[in-house]
């Protein structure tokens, strides 16, 4: 008895001296008394008016499981609990204060309260409030268990309901065993993405070895800005997306690299593992050291002699993006090594709007790449070269190089 007499002295205390700070337990109101951990609190209350009227407030739902007091009330709430009445102001105040300590106790309370269980709450005894208590409990707990079986019967219906609309389009199709969708059976095993990707790097891999080879000259460094050279970066990607999407690659190379410079931290933003799982040669060296001089042909735009394919010849792409430059940057380095340049026939096959005839890095990729699966120059240029530069006197519309099957 001396622990329920001391209870209500504290809850007198708090709902006398305690006036000009509130209530004891109350919301946004701290008292000398009152662990700081419970200064703030939040609730959420149901309501069967869509006025919000105090009187007709069915439940509190409150997170007694995630907040350290577990049940704060508003003045609103109170009144309507109390009706005003001092003497259930202060049983009000002392069973919340009870509910704390079991609270800290580390029982179990229920997540939601009914205002009318509240009001019966304030007349029980200690005995007679924990068996309300376990009954709130297993009511919430019964409510919940009976909510989710609602919710797997809605799943179970829809999944049923998709059941057969598949078995539907499965009857009215021609072989519905080569289906791949939930509860068909296939003839063979599923081909994953990952699968893909791994054959690619096989034929990469290969080419690697066997394959006829290609440079990119990565030397423009400082002859391009910041934005030009993250574009570069992207156009090199490109080239290697391309290359591995089909059966018979080239083999790779990115030459005169520099490992820590600007347009391998463009290469490495855009793709972290590029130097770890990219199947592409990487040399800081020139090309001159890696491949006999008499094999090289340089691309440049700015020289008069066409390429004609060789499968022996080894193609050097500049990783430059020098648009409104004009500058023949590689058409004089070509010079000064005595390496053979070539452009591409753009001028035999195409006709040509105005402007340079120039192209990306990957755009004359994919057009060798393009020539030497198939060797036709008209067609590998009619798929890569952008629409806007030439004039299409057939009405033909150019092909996409995404859609390619080799």
């Amino acid at each position: 008895m001396w622990a329920r007499a001391l209870l209500r002295q504290v809850a007198m205390f708090g709902s006398t001296h305690g006036r000009e700070c509130g209530h004891p337990l109350r919301e946004n109101y701290i008292c000398r008394w009152r662990p700081a951990a419970a200064q703030k609190l939040s609730f959420s209350t149901t309501s069967s008016s869509p006025s919000g009227d105090p009187s007709e407030m069915e439940s509190i739902v409150l997170n007694a499981l995630e907040e350290p007091t577990p049940y704060t009330l508003t003045k609103e709430q109170e009144i309507a609990v109390t009706q005003s009445d001092p003497v259930k102001e202060r049983k009000l105040s002392e069973l919340m204060l009870r509910l704390y300590i079991k609270k800290e106790h580390g029982e179990v309370l229920p997540q939601e309260i009914r205002m009318e269980d509240l009001k019966v709450m304030i007349d029980l005894g200690q005995s007679q409030l924990s068996k309300k208590l376990r009954y709130l409990i297993k009511r919430s707990s019964l409510k919940k268990k009976i909510s989710e079986m609602k919710e797997k019967d809605e799943r179970l219906s829809e999944l049923e309901i998709i059941r057969e609309e598949r078995a539907k389009i499965a009857s009215e199709m021609e072989h519905p065993w080569l289906n791949y969708a939930l509860y068909n059976n296939t003839l063979f095993p599923r081909v994953f993405k990952r699968s893909i990707v791994t054959f690619a790097d096989c034929w990469v891999g290969t080419a690697m070895h066997e394959g006829q080879k290609i440079v990119i000259d990565c030397s423009y460094d400082s002859q391009m800005d910041d934005m030009r050279i993250k574009h570069t970066a992207k156009q090199i990607l490109y080239c290697h997306v391309y290359n591995r999407s089909v059966k018979r690659p080239f083999s790779l190379h990115l030459c005169n690299l520099e490992t820590d410079g600007r347009l391998m931290y463009y290469i490495r933003r855009l793709h972290p593992k590029f130097e770890i799982d990219t199947p592409v040669s990487l040399h800081s060296g020139s090309y001159l050291d890696v491949f006999e001089r008499r094999n090289l042909v340089y691309l440049s735009p700015h020289t008069t002699a066409t390429v004609e394919y060789n499968p022996n010849d080894i193609y050097i792409l500049g990783a430059l993006v020098d648009k409104d430059m004009g500058l023949a940057l590689s058409n004089k380095k070509a010079a000064k090594e005595k390496i053979r340049s070539a452009s591409l026939p753009l001028g035999k096959y195409m006709k040509w709007k105005k402007g340079g005839k120039s192209l990306c890095i990957h755009q004359c990729f994919q057009t060798l790449l393009d020539v030497k699966i198939t060797g036709d120059w008209e067609k590998a240029l009619r798929d890569n070269v952008p629409q806007r530069k030439v004039w299409d006197d057939s009405g033909n519309e150019n092909l996409s190089r995404f859609s390619r099957v080799y």
